[in-house]
């Protein structure tokens, strides 16, 4: 499904204002989370519910953009919202590559001060010619020293730990 999911996700973002590209990544997220934590996924999962009066419960919760709203219109009427997630978490992917931000893990077998952080942010970020670098900090204590980074973007790992290199010379 994530070929779908990408296709809808690249519909949404076609359509929208330059304006518009932001609001539809936050209106897509709220949804999703409520799709995911609230009875609102018992709702629209149900058969016996109208997708008319599916849509009118989704008009209630965004906001009243008519791209938007013909966008989760047509999900409906195509048996697609199931999707919902996907398609946020790939729309938010296309925002950050369109905004030039990648989306790093690090991991570090002890805590980072936010000046270490920074600074390997700020490594990725130029590596990726990127004009932001957001990231998360993971703690491994098995890594014995040095630090593991993980490009979202990509999906490559770069694994410059004591661990690793040990295992490189064994």
């Amino acid at each position: 499904m994530a070929v779908v999911s990408t296709r809808y996700a690249e519909a949404l973002l076609s359509s929208a204002t330059d304006k518009d590209r932001e609001n539809f990544g936050e209106y897509l997220n709220d949804l999703s989370s409520l799709y995911r934590e609230t009875e609102l996924k018992q709702t629209i999962d149900n058969p016996r519910i109208s997708k008319e009066d599916k849509l009118n419960v989704i008009k209630e919760i965004v906001p009243q953009n008519q791209v938007f709203i013909n966008f989760i219109e047509l999900l409906l009427k195509e048996n697609r919202i199931n999707l919902i997630n996907d398609i946020s978490f790939k729309y938010s992917e296309m925002i950050d590559k369109l905004n030039k931000i990648i989306k790093i893990e690090i991991i570090s077998p002890y805590e980072l001060s936010e000046k270490e952080a920074k600074e390997i942010a700020s490594k990725y970020q130029k590596l990726y010619n990127a004009n932001k670098a957001l990231y998360t900090i993971k703690i491994d204590e098995t890594l014995i020293g040095g630090v593991k980074v993980i490009c979202k973007a990509d999906d490559k790992v770069y694994d410059d730990t004591i661990k690793t290199k040990l295992n490189e010379i064994l």
